[in-house]
């Protein structure tokens, strides 16, 4: 029936997103703790601190702080199940209702299809972003100074209480592009390129014709959003008065860090993007045609 489609494009989505988020959290985590190395410093001029080796910060990470890099697995989980569910959710449905009678889409449409889910399934997301993303960070600070969230309800829970309900929302704005812009490099990307396999290429559509698609798009979107990404991630791991917009973070991290302060733990977002991507979207097809099936 026709409900049970259009509840399928959320559900299988999301469940795809999940499975692939806890499949990768690890590498989020070191991405984290990559992207927001040097910023304490640099607020303070230590310049030595600021240039130091990221492949530092990452051994170190690696070789003596291992247990931290599971630590916001339930805000990974949560994170999805608002995020992704909702964007791909909407990016389906909307494609659904968009495509010709030939079940075809332009890939003006399809990027513009990407962009609005993107922007929709950001709001959603962003307060389980937010606690993701300082339970990940968490591990960096002084003993003193860390949060030590239990989970990610004791995470939304604590914000709320301590700063305010609108920290749960902090970094909204670069995380609401940032999504837009992971959307259409994702979503409407792999279909594109799928389509492009398809028809020039004579591939089937079968599953290394999903992971040929899905290794382009995600490659674009990391890409596109490692910038954004890095502002967002510091935003949202911010104290009160660090930074009074996400613009101002941007342009603090350039001038006390340099502009390829922008892409800082690209190797780990890609790292993560890639197979995080395959996964979903092989995943979501396989979801898709056993749906179909019903």
């Amino acid at each position: 029936p026709p409900w049970l489609k259009g509840t399928a494009m959320f559900m299988t989505g999301g469940m795809a997103a999940v499975i692939a988020g806890v499949a990768v959290h690890p590498v989020d985590t070191l991405k984290v703790r990559l992207q927001v190395h040097g910023e304490a410093a640099a607020a303070k001029h230590l310049a030595a601190e600021v240039s130091a080796s990221a492949w530092k910060v990452a051994i170190g990470v690696l070789t003596k702080e291992t247990s931290t890099l599971v630590k916001g697995v339930s805000a990974t989980i949560a994170r999805q199940t608002t995020y992704s569910t909702t964007r791909y959710g909407v990016y389906g449905s909307l494609r659904t209702q968009l495509q010709d009678d030939k079940g075809e889409l332009s890939s003006f449409t399809k990027v513009a299809t990407g962009l609005i889910a993107g922007g929709i399934g950001s709001i959603v997301g962003c307060p389980a972003d937010v606690a993701l993303v300082r339970m990940q960070a968490d591990a960096r600070l002084p003993i003193e100074s860390r949060r030590n969230y239990k989970h990610v309800f004791d995470a939304w829970a604590q914000m709320a209480r301590n700063e305010g309900f609108n920290s749960l929302f902090n970094g909204w704005k670069p995380l609401v592009v940032r999504g837009m812009l992971m959307t259409a490099g994702q979503a409407a990307s792999y279909d594109i390129i799928k389509a492009s396999m398809m028809e020039y290429l004579n591939a089937k559509d079968n599953f290394l014709t999903h992971v040929g698609a899905s290794s382009g798009a995600s490659f674009i979107a990391a890409s596109v959003t490692s910038p954004l990404d890095v502002v967002k991630t510091r935003v949202m791991n911010a104290g009160p008065g660090m930074y009074n917009s996400s613009f101002d973070c941007f342009i603090k991290t350039v001038k006390h860090e340099g502009p390829l302060a922008l892409y800082k733990g690209f190797l780990p977002y890609f790292a993560r993007l890639g197979p995080n991507t395959i996964l979903t979207f092989v995943l979501w097809e396989q979801f898709k045609r056993y749906v179909d099936r019903l």
